[in-house]
């Protein structure tokens, strides 16, 4: 969508905040995608950034661009943490009011960024995640992670490597 603006010399500014080669599930797609934003990033005028570092990393790891990264805020909560509950939550889905009277929530994350993470962090509730082997091993077994790639969301597919090849050769395909 951010080629569509790119003939009327005004800034482009882009915001990942998952894989961001939505809509380019094609390898011609996404090779002609990242041709796109090295050229809107040599433009002092336009920014290219993520809201979280495994974005930052992987746009990053596919075009060589170093992007911004820039945090979500997560302001309009409107909430904070103050317990008044003894149970621990365990996400998806709660009211920013009903999540801070718990004493903690506990994710088991399906993606790389998600957004109630960055609220509930905001609001200060401690926020009780598995270690990287534990989720890596229930993502092995049980594909809990299943919305790490759009392959995975759209097809039900988990492959062993991305549809592209990345440019930074002395890192793994996320």
């Amino acid at each position: 969508m951010c080629e569509l603006y790119m003939p009327f010399n005004r800034s482009i500014i882009i915001i990942s905040s998952t894989c961001y080669e939505l809509s380019r599930f094609e390898p011609q797609q996404w090779n002609k995608l990242n041709e796109n934003l090295k050229k809107i990033s040599q433009d002092p005028k336009n920014i290219i950034a993520a809201n979280n570092l495994y974005d930052a990393e992987y746009i990053r790891y596919f075009t060589g661009i170093n992007v911004t990264l820039l945090p979500s805020f997560c302001n309009y909560t409107n909430t904070d943490y103050n317990p008044t509950r003894e149970e621990f939550l365990l996400v998806p889905i709660h009211k920013y009011s009903d999540s801070t009277n718990h004493p903690a929530i506990i994710h088991i994350p399906y993606q790389v960024s998600i957004m109630s993470l960055f609220e509930q962090y905001r609001m200060n509730i401690p926020l009780l995640v598995p270690s990287l082997d534990l989720l890596t091993k229930l993502h092995y077994e049980y594909s809990v992670v299943n919305e790490k790639t759009w392959d995975q969301i759209l097809n039900g597919i988990r492959s062993k490597s991305s549809r592209i090849k990345g440019i930074l050769t002395n890192l793994p395909d996320p």
